[in-house]
């Protein structure tokens, strides 16, 4: 659990390329956390389970948008 929480949101922020990446990570820290919290209690799933699963989903989403973005050169940024 500690893993996610501290890997992903760097992952995510380093893949997307943003300004100022630490206040980016934080910030997305801890709306991660705060939407698996908040998924955990309304749909009665175990806390731990539900923070480790959305860290890794919000990753791996970003980690295939960045492998799909840097795929295809003929897209102009």
């Amino acid at each position: 659990m500690v893993f996610a929480i501290l890997i992903a949101p760097a992952f995510i922020v380093t893949a997307a390329r943003v300004r100022h990446p630490l206040a980016w990570a934080w910030a997305l820290g801890v709306a991660l956390n705060a939407l698996a919290v908040a998924a955990s209690y309304q749909f009665d799933l175990p806390t731990g389970f539900t923070v480790v699963f959305v860290n890794a989903a919000a990753a791996l989403t970003a980690g295939i948008a960045a492998a799909f973005r840097q795929t295809r050169p003929d897209v102009v940024r």
